[in-house]
């Protein structure tokens, strides 16, 4: 009896268990044709997964690396046994834990060097009180990678003379084809210094296996070989945390601004204009995003992809912010595809592979192409406390359930937000849409907008003979339904009723496209909620709080000024008191 008792109990935690594990892997939605699937749990804080080229065959070789915040490296073998590879490699313990701003630090990239089996960390360390970046290389004892390394030598000279910061510390790494480590440095939080060829932060660089600067370097200088001016491959970077290298051995980098990302095709030598202003953020970038999104992570699927429709695309993990966590940041906490050429940057619209939908506070930080599917993991535990590793896999005929996603989180995974403006907040290239729905009851009703339809009708282009019948049906539509029916083909098919676009069209599934639509049709002159007096200002102060990076320093010497003077009025006051008793 005692035995049948311990089969049932040991069966319903099994299928409770399963059914966690299965809830969880429906806290993200993929794109159509394709489904996500957990790979492992156990994981604390993830930030880079690092493949194995050419992985040995035997079961307990090495498959993959993981690199945890807090300064452990896992290893997982082919057999999916997870061993700890090293620990420690950063000692440093914040005051505090995430998700407080203050714990954003610790280890951040591995990547491999396969002709040597080298595998080197990036980390971020203290001395002396103080935070400084740092690279690891760790050694195996056949040059080949094992679950344990043979030794580790810390390259830290290059960095012993600039303290990093919080987040925008040093980020990830690549080895290029040409045998060179590439490594992202934030600035941290010392915008000027990302101007200067004196000092490693806000930088992206470039050295030799042994950590010394090579001759072919941008600004290498035959007669001061160890200045760092001789590492400098690009400057003038905020926070390039992510990086990806494609097969030609061109440098993608994701550099996270104050409230503008970007995503850049690196170019030597040059400078990216980061002075501490949001505005210098647009600088030569192939993509930016408005509003900060967090890109924390990056991944190129070159000629060998396991995904040959997505060939020739940079996988950006948009993290999210843990400022703004949880349901109100599912439609920003996605994997982004974008489509790349060297020398040409983006050459077609960005699309979204994996989005976020959960209930509890999540981001989105390591991604990279396995062998048998895009791996990717969420940052912060799930309601069991249990935090997984994700693998995007193919499954033909599979459709996304989309419904959880409110219109206004499908116009930021979308990426609407990057080009139009709503309540002072989002980007430049097209219009801004408040009073959107107002102003469009003007434009469709009007004879101009007649006339345009008329000389539309006379086009031949395939484009335009294939709408012909929208546009008849739009004539004969009235109020909201007209309006409607505008935006769901302006949407789909920017040019359906003019000649020329410079949107493109937005891929939706007939769910989004519904949610999207209803969201834009609420943009009156009066918003979803109309800002009161009180509610602008602050708002503005929170933009200008957060762009301006003197901002804080100078307001905090302020604070304290008065709070000093205060002090003194008060103590003199109490004197005078005294004395008079």
């Amino acid at each position: 009896m005692q035995v049948l008792k311990f089969i049932i109990f040991s069966i319903l935690i099994f299928t409770g268990v399963s059914s966690v594990s299965a809830q969880r892997s429906n806290d993200w939605i993929a794109i159509k044709d394709h489904t996500i699937v957990i790979e492992n749990g156990g994981w604390t804080f993830p930030v880079e997964i690092a493949f194995v080229p050419n992985p040995g065959s035997n079961p307990k070789d090495p498959l993959y690396y993981v690199s945890e915040l807090r300064g452990t490296i896992k290893v997982v073998t082919n057999d999916r046994t997870v061993l700890t590879y090293a620990e420690n490699v950063n000692t440093y313990r914040p005051p505090t834990e995430l998700p407080n701003e203050l714990a954003e630090l610790g280890l951040a990239g591995i990547c491999l060097d396969p002709a040597n089996g080298y595998l080197f960390a990036t980390t971020l360390y203290a001395r002396n009180s103080a935070l400084y970046n740092k690279i690891v290389r760790f050694e195996h004892e056949t040059r080949k990678f094992g679950t344990k390394p043979k030794k580790h030598i810390e390259l830290t000279r290059i960095f012993d003379n600039d303290e990093s910061g919080t987040s925008h510390q040093i980020g990830k790494c690549v080895i290029g084809k040409d045998g060179k480590l590439y490594v992202g440095v934030g600035d941290g939080h010392a915008a000027h210094k990302a101007q200067g060829l004196d000092n490693p932060n806000g930088k992206l660089l470039r050295m030799n296996l042994d950590g010394t600067a090579p001759k072919d370097n941008p600004y290498y200088s035959a007669q001061d070989p160890e200045g760092v001016a001789g590492y400098i491959f690009a400057y003038g970077l905020r926070n390039p945390f992510g990086i990806a290298l494609d097969d030609q051995d061109i440098l993608y980098i994701t550099d996270n601004g104050p409230n503008r990302d970007r995503l850049i095709e690196t170019i030597p030598g040059k400078n990216y204009l980061w002075d501490g202003t949001n505005e210098s953020m647009r600088g030569d970038s192939i993509w930016n995003w408005s509003g900060s999104v967090g890109p924390a992570g990056a991944a190129y699927l070159g000629e060998k992809t396991k995904f040959p429709y997505w060939r020739g695309r940079v996988l950006v993990s948009q993290g999210g912010s843990i400022q703004a966590p949880g349901p109100s940041e599912k439609g920003r906490v996605t994997i982004n595809s974008f489509p790349v050429k060297a020398g040409r940057g983006l050459t077609g619209k960005p699309e979204i592979l994996v989005s976020y939908r959960g209930n509890y506070m999540q981001l989105l930080v390591p991604v990279a192409e396995g062998p048998d599917g895009i791996y990717f993991s969420g940052f912060f535990p799930d309601p069991e406390g249990e935090t997984y590793i994700y693998k995007l896999i193919r499954q033909e005929g599979k459709v996304p359930d989309m419904k959880s996603l409110s219109g206004s989180q499908l116009f930021q995974s979308k990426g609407c937000a990057g080009c139009h403006k709503i309540n002072g907040i989002g980007g430049q290239a097209g219009p801004a849409l408040d009073g959107l729905i107002d102003r469009l009851q003007q434009r469709l009703n009007s004879a101009e907008y007649e006339k345009q339809l008329d000389e539309i009708d006379q086009l031949d282009t395939p484009v335009h003979v294939k709408y012909r019948k929208a546009r008849e049906e739009i004539r004969s539509l009235t109020g909201e339904e007209k309006i409607k029916f505008w935006l769901q083909h302006r949407i789909t098919e920017p040019r359906f009723d003019v000649q020329l676009s410079q949107m493109a069209a937005l891929p939706t599934s007939p769910e989004e496209l519904e949610q999207l639509t209803a969201y834009l049709m609420t943009l009156r002159n009066h918003q979803e909620r109309e800002l009161s007096e009180f509610e602008e200002i602050h708002r503005r102060f929170r933009v200008w709080w957060d762009t301006d990076y003197n901002a804080k320093p100078t307001v905090g010497f302020i604070v304290g000024v008065l709070i000093t003077l205060l002090f003194q009025f008060l103590i003199r006051k109490l004197w005078r008191l005294l004395r008079s008793i």
